[in-house]
C-alpha cells in the first residue's frame, strides 16, 4: 500500500512538472506598461456594446426584473432592489418583510410568464418546488411558502435543499456540491441522496466579492479602465466570465471527476 501511494505521488508530481513554471512580472513593470496604454472606446459596431447596452425604458414600465433590471441606465428614475441577500430576506430599517415579499412575487411571476410561458391566471393549476439553501432559516422558508400559496395561488408547494436537488439534477447519488453565488458560497456533501448535516458550510462571500477584489488589484497596477465597478452593468459584465484555465492546472484537475453547472 505504501509503495502504491509513493508511485501515485510521483505520478502527480511528474504531471505538475511537465509544464515549465512562468516567472511573475514585476509590479513596477506592469504599472509602467499600463500607464502608457490608451483605453479603447466602444463603438456602435462593437459586439460587447450591443450586448450590454442600456435597456430602452421609453415606455416607462412600472418595474423590471432579472437582467433587464441590471441594464437600466443609472440616470433613469428606478431604484434597484435585491430582495434576497446571502440566502436571507434583505430587509432594512426602511424596507420591511412585506415590500421584499412583493419584490419576490414580481420576480417569480415575471419569470414564469416570460421564460416558461405560464400566465398568472394559470398558476392555480400548477404545483411548485422551492429550492432552499442547505443552511436555511425557517422564517425565510415560511415567507417563500406565503408568496407561492397566498400571493401567487399555486395549488400545492414543497421545498427541498439545493445540494440534493443539484445532485439529482446531475444524475449523481453521492457528491460534494459547491455553490458559488453572488454574495454567498455554500458547501454540502450528499450521500445516497441525503445531505449530511456535519458537512454543511456557508461562507459570507461570493462571486461579486471576488470581482470587487479583482478590481482593487487592477487599480493597484494602473488598469486603464479605472472607472470600472461591479455595480455598473456595462463595466461589471467584463468580469462575469471567468478567465481561461491555467495550462499548469488543467491536467491536475483531471485527477478528480467534477461537473460545472451554471445557474
Amino acid at each position: 500500500m505504501i509503495d502504491k501511494e509513493i508511485r501515485r505521488g510521483g505520478g502527480v508530481r511528474a504531471r505538475g512538472t511537465d509544464t515549465p513554471l512562468r516567472t511573475a512580472v514585476p509590479l513596477e513593470q506592469v504599472k509602467a506598461f499600463n500607464s502608457k496604454v490608451v483605453p479603447e472606446l466602444f463603438t456602435d459596431e462593437c459586439s460587447f456594446q450591443r450586448r450590454y447596452q442600456y435597456i430602452d425604458t421609453s415606455d416607462a414600465p412600472p418595474f423590471l426584473v432579472g437582467n433587464d433590471a441590471l441594464r437600466v441606465d443609472p440616470l433613469e428614475p428606478y431604484e434597484l432592489h435585491h430582495p434576497v441577500l446571502r440566502g436571507m430576506l434583505h430587509t432594512t430599517s426602511s424596507r420591511g418583510p412585506q415590500p421584499v415579499l412583493e419584490d419576490i412575487h414580481k420576480i417569480w411571476a415575471t419569470a414564469f410568464e416570460k421564460h416558461l410561458g405560464i400566465s398568472r391566471t394559470d398558476l392555480p393549476n400548477y404545483k411548485i418546488l422551492i429550492v432552499i439553501p442547505d443552511l436555511f432559516h425557517r422564517v425565510t422558508v415560511q415567507h417563500y411558502f406565503d408568496v407561492a400559496l397566498r400571493m401567487m395561488g399555486f395549488c400545492a408547494a414543497m421545498c427541498h435543499v439545493e445540494s440534493v436537488c443539484t445532485a439529482f439534477g446531475a444524475g449523481l447519488q453521492s457528491c460534494c456540491v459547491v455553490n458559488v453565488g453572488d454574495r454567498c458560497t455554500s458547501i454540502a456533501c450528499v450521500e445516497d441522496g441525503v445531505s449530511i448535516n456535519s458537512t454543511r458550510l456557508e461562507l459570507a462571500y461570493g462571486g461579486r466579492d471576488v470581482q470587487d477584489t479583482l478590481l482593487r488589484f487592477l487599480r493597484c497596477i494602473d488598469f486603464p479602465f479605472v472607472a470600472a465597478t461591479v455595480l455598473r452593468p456595462l463595466s461589471g459584465s467584463l468580469f462575469m466570465n471567468p478567465p481561461p484555465p491555467c495550462p499548469a492546472l488543467t491536467r491536475a484537475c483531471t485527477l478528480h471527476d467534477f461537473q460545472l453547472c451554471r445557474m
